[in-house]
């Protein structure tokens, strides 16, 4: 499922229009975002567990050059259901 048919999913079963529930998507997705970026762990009960975790570096070949590289560590959020 898509951003979009989501959206239409929930508009159609909440009686919303596809604006609302746009909107409520967004915000639900800013919290999650906002909460794990500050460092806690988000649990939604029967749902799963948002947490952030840094992803180690691999190393890659430059497609140009055919040098190695290694980028720096990133975080990125983690689901776990």
């Amino acid at each position: 499922m898509k951003r979009k048919e989501l959206i239409r999913a929930v508009a159609r079963d909440n009686s919303l229009t596809i604006a609302d529930a746009e909107f409520c998507i967004d915000a639900v997705c800013n919290a999650i975002s906002k909460v794990v970026n500050s460092g806690e762990k988000l649990s939604i009960y029967g749902f799963g567990t948002f947490e952030k975790v840094q992803r180690k570096p691999r190393a890659y070949r430059h497609p140009v050059t055919g040098e190695m590289c290694v980028p720096d560590p990133s975080d990125v959020i983690k689901f776990v259901p």
